[in-house]
């Protein structure tokens, strides 16, 4: 494989095995507890409507401000303020933050690195690669998860979240946002993911090559035309989640 400029991961289904459900009834239970508890009195099903109510609008001003946006992100940290300010109470900072965290806690199932990657990030950034993370996450999640995972010591040289850029992949608007902000050529960058539409085929279409590994979070529909052995828009293919792998694949100077 060729030497590249930029490495960069998606986060959540290629690194981490996550699982959340933010449908669940004990979730937003535990939502309306917390916003009750802050002087904003809801009922569950009146608080779940109005979370989804906000994060259609949040979503519809993201399109108003970049017509060209095809897929926005809400942002959350705005949409759980507004739900205090509608029953008139002003949050700061830090309590949008705290109540992001019960959010996240709530519709927690599970949060773990995908055996081995953490070694091969590691082994990649110190053998002199540069690492990038460019993910569809909410700021307001991630940086918390990135600590519990192991994964903000340094590892990374910068990151765009689809939160930062108001836009998910494979939106063109997250590759403009990290371009502008890294200052990199497409063409030196690999784009490593788990999703053939999200993060194989915005980063083609942005000028990245591109590195796909299947791993349980991949679409099914992914898992099915790997495994049949269809040619996809991938550079590389891995059939299977085996850190070992692609380390030697990324950079096959490391023993």
């Amino acid at each position: 494989m060729k030497e590249y400029k930029a490495y960069i991961f998606d986060l959540y289904g290629t690194l981490v095995d996550i699982r959340t459900d933010e449908s669940e009834p004990k979730v937003w239970k535990k939502m309306k507890e917390w916003y009750n508890s802050h002087g904003a009195d809801y009922t569950r099903k009146e608080l779940r409507q109005c979370y989804l109510q906000e994060m259609e609008n949040a979503a519809e001003r993201v399109i108003r401000r970049h017509s060209a946006v095809r897929y926005p992100e809400p942002d959350l940290g705005r949409v759980l303020k507004d739900l205090f300010l509608a029953k008139g109470v002003k949050a700061d900072e830090e309590l949008i933050a705290e109540t992001a965290t019960v959010l996240r806690t709530a519709s927690m199932h599970r949060l773990r690195l995908y055996a081995g990657a953490y070694a091969a990030l590691r082994l990649l950034k110190d053998s002199g690669k540069k690492l990038y993370l460019l993910s569809n996450a909410q700021r307001l999640f991630t940086i918390n998860e990135l600590k519990k995972l192991g994964l903000a010591d340094g590892l990374f040289n910068g990151m765009v979240l689809s939160s930062d850029a108001m836009a998910k992949k494979p939106d063109a608007l997250i590759y403009e946002v990290f371009f502008e902000k890294y200052r990199f050529n497409p063409s030196d960058c690999l784009m490593i993911g788990n999703d053939l539409f999200c993060d194989i085929g915005g980063a083609k279409k942005a000028g990245m090559d591109t590195y796909y590994i299947l791993t349980g979070l991949s679409p099914e529909e992914d898992r099915k035309r790997i495994l049949r052995g269809e040619k996809v828009d991938a550079d590389y293919v891995q059939n299977r989640t085996d850190w070992e792998i692609t380390l030697h694949r990324l950079d096959d100077k490391i023993n």
